[in-house]
């Protein structure tokens, strides 16, 4: 995205910067473009929404403007699942703060909901239908309880990258 083509007028592809063609304006997307001369497409896309996979794959995308998804390079796979089983995939796979805090609440909070189930007893159901009580289950409310403690602890600093 220099303004130039190294092959010239002898270049056969178009190099018009259309909402087809171009990325997105990161700066845009976040309020702060005031480049009159901005290369970069200034289209409106929700944070949330998903990559365009025409656009990430070939650089293109028919719906220009009126695409509702974001117009990045970026693999889009890496960026739904957090992983890519694309074998040779040349796209950034790039790590999202909200995705590695998500990812470790999950890879921290299963072994700690499995351990509790040592017990086969616990809420177990015996030949008369009624459920032993001895033990009461965790509620669901302790398990909203552990996750919000370890969300507010450390782990959050999990998303800092130093150089």
């Amino acid at each position: 995205m220099t303004g130039t083509c190294t092959a010239g007028a002898a270049c056969d592809l178009s190099h018009d910067p259309t909402p087809n063609r171009v990325p997105a304006c990161v700066h845009f997307l976040r309020g702060n473009c005031n480049n009159d001369s901005c290369r970069y497409a200034h289209v409106k896309a929700s944070p949330s929404a998903l990559i365009c996979r025409p656009f990430a794959t070939m650089g293109y995308c028919k719906k220009g403007a009126k695409c509702q998804e974001r117009h990045l390079f970026e693999c889009p796979d890496y960026a739904e699942h957090g992983e890519c089983k694309t074998q040779g995939c040349r796209l950034p796979h790039v790590d999202r703060a909200n995705q590695l805090r998500r990812k470790a609440a999950r890879s921290s909070l299963s072994p700690e909901l499995t351990s509790d189930n040592d017990s086969e007893d616990e809420g177990a159901v015996d030949s008369s239908g009624d459920v032993d009580m001895d033990v009461a289950p965790e509620r669901p409310t302790d398990a909203l309880r552990q996750l919000e403690e370890h969300l507010n602890g450390f782990s959050q600093q999990q998303d800092y990258i130093g150089l």
